[in-house]
């Protein structure tokens, strides 16, 4: 049986691993999952992300590294006729904004008839109210700490949105230019004691 992925849940993950309660970079600008789940919401039914701005951001993530390279790591919502029928590898701060529950996948009942069933088992078997199956055949939880991107994003930001630049200077050529305009310092005042003397 899945967990409850509510906000204690989250929470007690968080605070276990001294961790911020949420996601750090839980914005649109700073993660393209977010970005992703955030953008595909509206394939559910809620409001979409301005045109000129969702443009934007789908061209500044497209260039990035850490957009998915393979189908199976793009985020994705999936209906069957005009019914939603899954949410895959969305972020689940989104997830909980929408839904309630911190989840990367989420799956409908295939049809009333499976989700009469499911009730009928719920019911028999005492499941509490803020039980997720009451509204979802299935679904994954999981904490912004286990997302593949979030370790990649921590390692590379200074804590203000801004990307490090992979390739640092190397120490010895730092070293050698600041040699260099010694030297050449030095020899503009020998030149110019030589001269003027």
């Amino acid at each position: 049986m899945n967990k409850i992925a509510d906000k204690y849940w989250y929470h007690k993950i968080s605070k276990a691993n001294s961790l911020p309660l949420r996601c750090p970079f839980a914005t649109v600008e700073r993660c393209p999952r977010y970005y992703q789940s955030l953008s595909l919401l509206s394939e559910t039914g809620t409001t979409k992300i301005d045109a000129g701005k969702d443009s934007k951001l789908l061209k500044k993530w497209e260039k990035s590294e850490l957009w998915p390279q393979i189908r199976e790591h793009e985020t994705s919502v999936i209906h069957s006729g005009e019914r939603l029928s899954q949410i895959n590898n969305f972020c689940p701060e989104v997830t909980y904004d929408r839904y309630g529950l911190f989840c990367i996948d989420l799956g409908t009942y295939a049809d009333e008839i499976d989700q009469k069933i499911a009730h009928e088992r719920l019911s028999s078997s005492g499941a509490s109210p803020d039980n997720p199956n009451w509204l979802w055949s299935y679904f994954s939880e999981g904490h912004y700490s286990e997302c593949p991107l979030y370790s990649v994003i921590s390692q590379n930001s200074l804590g203000n949105g801004k990307q490090q630049n992979s390739i640092k200077e190397p120490l010895w050529r730092e070293r050698l230019s600041k040699i260099l305009v010694g030297i050449v310092v030095a020899l503009a005042a020998a030149l110019f004691k030589f001269w003027f003397s």
